[in-house]
């Protein structure tokens, strides 16, 4: 906004505007400020110069001042808060109608400039602003996040382009980038790791140890799941490694989850072979 803008003020009240930008929105969410200064030493007038860097005021005087009132605005269809200071037993009526209608008019020359600049909220933020995601974990998993001497945290942030990690006592944890996705890749890693298994989940897990009567499928990273050779298929296993080999991509069903880990089944998942009975021998003559 540049320029220069010049208000007579009606007797006894004189008004400063304040524009302050937030951040990165549009001119819709930026708060105005319309200041009524209440004087005693009759009519008063007000220049208001507009800069880049904002509104500088010129002659303010505030040692009259009995009041001052701010409407903080955030649409032209109307305001969203008054707030007035007051060292007086109160105003008039008319004194705040003419208050607050200088007041619209002010705020909107002020949002049509703005609104000219950016007329809607940008739908992403800048690939270079810092940003940051706030995610909350049981307190109890924080040494899971953490891990031996801060390996597990440490391999977190090196697999995630350097993102900063704060985790408080309560659990809360808040990832720090100017990358999105790194910060995405991040918030992965800390789920994948706090994640807790349920029963009935279905997982396509992978192989990552087959021995004769058992198996190890990695649910997701940090947790496998346990499978018998008895819960690999309907019909009779030897051994598990007739049916899956290491690092195959095996689909199972959490079935149980005790204190020694979760269980798991390939079966559960198969459809179910129909048995055909024969007819007694009496029947078929």
């Amino acid at each position: 906004i540049s320029g220069k803008a010049w208000f007579k003020v009606p007797s006894a009240i004189k008004f400063n505007i304040v524009g302050k930008p937030q951040g990165f929105v549009s001119g819709k969410d930026v708060i105005l400020h319309i200041i009524g200064k209440i004087g005693v030493d009759g009519a008063l007038y007000k220049s208001m110069e507009f800069t880049g860097e904002g509104l500088k005021y010129l002659n303010i005087d505030d040692r009259l001042c009995i009041a001052n009132m701010a409407i903080e605005a955030g649409t032209k269809n109307g305001i969203c808060a008054l707030q007035m200071d007051i060292k007086i037993d109160g105003i008039t009526k008319e004194i705040l109608q003419e208050a607050l209608a200088q007041a619209k008019v002010a705020r909107g020359q002020i949002m049509d400039c703005m609104m000219s600049a950016i007329s809607e909220p940008r739908d992403h933020l800048s690939p270079y602003a810092p940003k940051v995601a706030m995610m909350k974990i049981e307190p109890e998993q924080i040494k899971d996040v953490i891990g031996k001497g801060g390996d597990m945290i440490n391999k977190i942030i090196a697999e995630s382009d350097n993102v900063k990690i704060d985790i408080d006592d309560e659990g809360n944890v808040t990832i720090y980038h100017y990358s999105q996705e790194a910060i995405d890749h991040a918030m992965g890693m800390i789920k994948d790791l706090t994640r807790k298994v349920e029963v009935g989940e279905i997982f396509d897990g992978k192989a990552v140890r087959v021995e004769e009567k058992y198996a190890f499928i990695e649910l997701f990273p940090g947790t496998n799941g346990f499978l018998h050779v008895k819960d690999v298929a309907w019909d009779r296993t030897n051994k598990v490694s007739d049916v899956i080999n290491l690092g195959d991509t095996v689909k199972v069903k959490v079935t149980q989850i005790t204190d020694k880990g979760v269980n798991v089944s390939r079966k559960a998942l198969l459809p179910k072979p129909i048995v055909k009975h024969e007819a007694p021998a009496e029947e078929k003559k």
